[in-house]
């Protein structure tokens, strides 16, 4: 961040599920909120939050030379159910797993979905 602000002198939007404004040393010209995983967002309310604040961060005419995505999060497996499970916590068991899966989908693939849609709305024909 400091190398595109300061030495190339690029206008740097931060987006992510946490404020980093406060800890990027005045690196960032603006912030955009993400939904959390514990809010449960779609790839939807993921997106619509980057095109929102990408579009209220540019100036008229303004597009993106680069965007950076560097998602991601972790989330490990539930336990799996004792082999002498009964059938009722076998599916509990699959739930646990599927809503996993979710949280790991919503961590590591809706950011960089989203942002390939801010990328093909906003980025400018040199852009990379």
């Amino acid at each position: 961040m400091s190398h595109l602000a300061s030495r190339l002198d690029m206008k740097v939007l931060g987006a992510d599920v946490v404020d980093l404004s406060d800890r990027s040393g005045n690196m960032l010209n603006d912030f955009i909120p993400i939904p959390t995983w514990d809010q449960h967002p779609s790839v939807g309310d993921v997106t619509v939050a980057m095109v929102q604040g990408v579009s209220e961060s540019l100036g008229e005419g303004e597009e993106l030379d680069a965007i950076i995505c560097a998602s991601g999060g972790w989330r490990g497996d539930p336990k799996p159910p004792q082999p002498t499970a009964i059938a009722e916590e076998v599916m509990q068991g699959a739930r646990e797993y599927g809503e996993s899966i979710d949280q790991m989908l919503e961590m590591n693939l809706y950011p960089i979905l989203a942002a390939g849609y801010a990328a093909n709305h906003f980025m400018a024909n040199e852009g990379t």
